[in-house]
């Protein structure tokens, strides 16, 4: 599987409790709270697309390396997001190779991580993603 493309859509409440839809693009994805194991970079199929979002399950944790200013809008450490979308394709694709999704999550960390970027993680407590 060549380089993925891999974009987000969280819903959440702002300060005024108004809701709100961000997308933003994703540079990898890591099960649990782990900034050095992106297992993004190592798919080769949509098995193992499917392998990942299983461990991020029985982890109960999600880790994004993504860009800083992104991070910090969309998942400033602590904001509830309501439900959250994560689409990963081929880059060149026009059609998703897998779809996941979660409701009711929690930023729990947001920190500097390689390549001037954040890993941002997010726990949840339900019966996690959906594929």
């Amino acid at each position: 599987m060549p380089r993925l493309r891999i974009e987000a859509r969280a819903e959440y409440r702002d300060q005024s409790r108004k809701p709100v839809s961000r997308n933003t693009l994703i540079s990898a994805v890591a099960p649990g709270d782990s900034t050095t194991d992106w297992q993004t970079e190592k798919v080769r199929a949509v098995s193992d697309l499917k392998s990942l979002m299983q461990q991020v399950n029985k982890a109960k944790k999600i880790t994004f390396l993504m860009e800083p200013h992104y991070s910090l809008m969309i998942f400033p450490k602590g904001r509830s997001i309501d439900f959250l979308s994560i689409e990963f394709r081929e880059w060149e694709a026009k059609s998703a190779s897998l779809t996941s999704t979660c409701k009711d999550l929690t930023v729990i960390k947001v920190m500097p991580s390689e390549d001037k970027q954040n890993a941002v993680t997010l726990q949840f407590s339900g019966s996690g993603f959906s594929t």
